[in-house]
Order: C-alpha cells, then structure tokens, then sequence
C-alpha cells in the first residue's frame, strides 16, 4: 500500500530523484519541502534542509546509492546530505547570494556535482559540494538562462544548456567545453 509523501494533499511536484535500484526516493514540492523515502515510496519523511522554511524546490540529484545528495532552491541555497538526507548543510557556490538553481547532477559516486542557475551561471565541485569552481562553457562573461545538466556516472562528460539558446559538452569535468549542436546552427527553446 503505497502513501503520499505528504497525505492526501496535491502538491506541485516539481524535483525528484533515485537511486539506481530505486530503494531510496527523494522529492520536493514547489512552495513545500523536501520528502524521502527509504523503501521504495512505500513510506515517506519529511526532511527539512531549510530548517522549517518552505521552498520552491526546483533540483534534487543524488549519487547511485542514495548517500549524497543536493537539492536546490528557485530564489535560494544549495543544500547538501551526505547521509542520505539525514542531515543537510547549505553549500554557496556563488558565495552568499541567493540564486534561481534549475539544474544540478551527480558523478555516481557523489564526488562530483554541476550546478546551473537560471540567469546565473555554472559550476562545478569535485569534492562532493565542499568547494566550487564556475565555470563558463559559452567563452562570454555573463550571465545565461542555465536549464540543464546532465553527467556521466564517472562525471568526466559533462552537458550544460542554455533555454533558447546552445548546448554544451566537456569531456574533462568542465575544463574546457565545446559546442555542440543537435539541432544544426539554430537556437532552440
């Protein structure tokens, strides 16, 4: 018998993530909190990183076995759990501001994490969230419409997207990027 991660009440879902062989859940209400689940969405706790602070939650990754995690805020904070959600520290990979995060992903391990804000930038972090780097895959210093990321498990390849605009490739954890183009020479939304 399967339960709502919170009642018998619609949210907004917009967040969620899982370990690679689904026994642990994670996922997050837009204008609410956070929710694990630790066997399989057969029941589900509230997990408060923000301490008692509803957010607009919009990205949650996790490493393959669930231990590491990150979710972040639209209009806020990172946080990190290296516990599986047990416990959660803010990290500020663009120092004390609050930023609009869209899109975050994680090396399988949780050693690894890119980060995208929507009219921010990039970075990137190879110590599990404790130190960050930007990086700028498009070669112009300002800010863009960062929508997607995406890692492989090893986190060497990277992809980061631009809404309406370009999409880009690393193959060495974000050291240098190169463009790529799906969709010919156009800018697709």
């Amino acid at each position: 018998n399967e339960t709502q991660p919170n009642g018998d009440v619609n949210q907004y879902w917009d967040p969620a993530s899982m370990s690679s062989d689904g026994s642990f859940i994670m996922a997050g209400a837009d204008g609410g909190r956070l929710f694990k689940s630790s066997n399989t969405g057969g029941s589900w706790t509230e997990v408060r990183p923000a301490d008692d602070f509803d957010k607009n939650w919009r990205t949650i990754s996790m490493s393959t076995d669930g231990t590491n995690i990150i979710a972040g805020a639209r209009s806020g904070r990172l946080y990190i759990s290296t516990n599986s959600g047990g416990w959660w520290g803010e990290t500020r990979p663009a120092g004390d501001v609050n930023q609009n995060w869209y899109s975050t992903s994680m090396s399988g391990d949780g050693s690894i994490i890119i980060a995208s804000a929507y009219s921010g930038r990039v970075y990137i972090s190879t110590n599990s969230g404790a130190v960050w780097t930007e990086t700028n895959p498009t070669g112009i210093e300002e800010n863009k419409t960062w929508r997607t990321t995406s890692m492989s498990s090893d986190g060497t390849i990277m992809i980061a997207g631009i809404f309406g605009g370009r999409l880009f490739k690393s193959n060495n954890t974000g050291g240098s990027w190169t463009e790529v183009r799906p969709a010919d020479d156009f800018d697709k939304n």
